[in-house]
């Protein structure tokens, strides 16, 4: 493909500035060839104006140019001084001509610059600017839409211009639209100005927003409907922090009122010396017995005077110095009105007012008093009981011991606390220990049951032990509780009880076959003296017979005796004689 041809594009002015001046000088040479030398001078106003209008100082010497050709072609084709005269005036008329249309273009030319610039920074503020700017005619038509309009609403301006369907997809519910073209056609229509008038718009990407509206009409432009300039700020970050700001102050305005807490507001007088009550709720009212009307506008120290001993003066003056909040102990308060504990809470709001709130605590402390009484009272007796006490949880670590506990396992309470109860089991019983213990954590309770407890050095205690399981609300075991007997030195004496028990049925025993062998040989030795003595021999034998089974007799009566005593014994303090099982047996079914 050959190369395309160059076209060129001639301005209108150019082209009949030149068709103009060609135009003249072809006249002009045309007139002075058949005589003529007046008239077509004028026509030479044309191209001179046309020149210096629009390209002022070049077509000013344009035109002098002009002017000269005009003044040589006269000469040339006339040669008459008279004329050549005229045709000089003539071209500084033009030449004067060419100067004024210059100098009044260039002023023109230099307006309408200004005019472009202020026009065009105009066009930049609107452009630019951070509110939301359009205008608009009496048919809604949209003429003028700027970049903030843009961003806000989420239409370019190639959607928006010389249209009016924005409104109905900026306002979807016809009931809302309606409202708002009502409103403004009423403020057009009276002819004011509408300001601060905030409607709710829906951007193309579907959020909400509110706009507060200025709208106000533009000059009239002969033969252009009427427009209107609307100015659009976005507010409805402000409009929502409004709404959070009322709600906020509505649930301050509620928590004020409904809490069961007395608060009151105080602001500061004499710089923090005395402070002033500003406000105080019902609750307050309820429990000082002081209605509102008495308590606004008057001073602390007037209300309660006892708040400078009681303290809560300084801290009052401390939180407005420093700003920061104190939360006191309970403290006492005491006048001639009223009196009992109090639990504060001081802050500082951002209005530089004060906030105490306080509870009346009188009856808590009382309680907690009568409570660490009672603990004190119990941990008194636990501490001085004197049989073992200890606690442990449920992992089985010692929590808790007393001093008897102390002296039975040969340990001090800081030696064992947090320590399992493995420490304390025999070895060869660890086991079964342990696996009761492992029970009572589940809620079994044990009643004197026995269990060996191995002292720090190494002897070896029985103990009775009987325990309870402590539970938590939810019905959890928390902990358990055990009380101990020590039954060791009672072991002891039984067993030497039974040892020397056995020994006297033992005796005992040997006495009863002692008897029967002595009266065997006596029987014997009767027999022989009948038979073998004189009666005064036998007599005298027979009474000395008669008394040793006498002596018998009496040994036998103390040997049941004696045995009634052992069974006495084994009834009423559960003693076992070895070998007297059977006996007791057959005295029962013989009786």
């Amino acid at each position: 493909m050959g190369k395309s041809q160059p076209r060129f594009n001639l301005p209108l002015p150019f082209i009949l500035l030149l068709a103009s001046s060609l135009g003249c000088i072809g006249i002009t040479i045309g007139f002075l060839e058949i005589g003529y030398t007046i008239i077509f001078q004028n026509l030479y106003y044309i191209p001179i104006v046309l020149a210096c209008f629009f390209y002022l100082r070049k077509g000013f010497l344009f035109s002098c140019i002009l002017s000269l050709i005009y003044f040589s072609l006269m000469i040339i084709y006339t040669r008459d001084m008279n004329i050549a005269l005229e045709a000089g005036i003539r071209v500084i008329i033009f030449v004067g001509v060419a100067g004024v249309v210059t100098y009044l273009s260039e002023v023109i030319r230099k307006s309408q610059d200004n005019l472009n610039r202020v026009s065009s920074f105009q066009e930049k503020i609107i452009e630019n600017a951070s509110v939301w700017v359009m205008a608009v005619d009496i048919n809604g038509i949209v003429h003028l839409w700027n970049t903030a309009a843009e961003l806000i609403s989420g239409y370019q301006k190639e959607e928006v211009l010389g249209e009016k369907t924005i409104w109905k997809s900026m306002h979807p519910d016809p009931k809302t639209g309606e409202m708002i073209m009502h409103t403004i056609l009423n403020a057009i229509s009276s002819g004011t100005e509408l300001k601060s008038f905030e409607t709710p718009i829906q951007a193309k990407n579907g959020d909400k927003r509110i706009i507060s509206w200025n709208i106000k009409e533009l000059p009239e432009i002969k033969d252009e409907d009427k427009k209107y300039l609307a100015i659009g700020i976005d507010i409805t970050e402000k409009v929502e922090s409004r709404r959070e700001l009322k709600k906020s102050r509505e649930r301050w305005a509620e928590i004020f009122s409904k809490s069961l807490n007395p608060i009151a507001l105080y602001q500061a007088v004499d710089d923090g010396a005395d402070f002033v009550f500003t406000d105080i709720n019902p609750a307050l009212e309820r429990v000082e017995k002081l209605p509102k009307e008495e308590v606004v506008g008057r001073k602390i120290t007037e209300i309660f005077p006892g708040a400078r001993e009681v303290g809560l003066l300084d801290i009052l003056k401390r939180v407005y110095k420093t700003g920061n909040p104190e939360h006191p102990e309970p403290s006492f308060y005491k006048d001639d009105r009223i009196e009992g504990w109090r639990n504060n809470m001081i802050y500082q709001l951002s209005t530089g007012e004060l906030v105490a709130t306080y509870e009346d605590v009188t009856d808590r402390v009382r309680a907690e008093a009568l409570i660490k009484e009672q603990h004190d009272y119990l941990e008194s007796l636990i501490s001085i009981a004197n049989v073992p006490i200890l606690t442990w949880n449920t992992a089985l670590e010692v929590t808790r011991i007393n001093h008897a506990c102390e002296a039975l396992i040969g340990r001090p309470y800081e030696e064992v606390l947090g320590k399992t109860l493995m420490t304390f089991a025999p070895a060869d019983h660890a086991d079964r220990i342990m696996e009761l213990l492992q029970s009572t954590v589940t809620g079994k309770r044990l009643e004197n049951v026995e269990m060996d407890v191995a002292k720090k050095d190494g002897t070896i205690r029985s103990v009775l032990w009987s325990t309870a399981t402590l539970f938590s609300r939810d019905e959890k075991p928390v902990a358990v509780i055990a009380q101990g007997r020590d039954i060791t030195e009672e072991k002891r004496l039984s067993q030497e009880n039974e040892a020397a028990l056995a020994q006297i049925q033992k005796n005992m025993a040997q006495l009863a076959i002692l008897n029967d062998e002595m009266r065997n040989p006596l029987t014997i030795i009767m027999g022989h003296v009948e038979m073998n003595m004189d009666e005064e021999q036998t007599q005298f034998i027979f009474e000395q017979i008669q008394r040793i089974d006498d002596i018998v007799t009496n040994l036998d009566i103390r040997w049941m005796k004696s045995e009634k005593v052992l069974n006495a014994m084994r009834k009423y303090y559960h003693l076992q004689v070895p070998g007297t099982e059977m006996r007791e047996e057959t005295s029962m079914k013989t009786g």
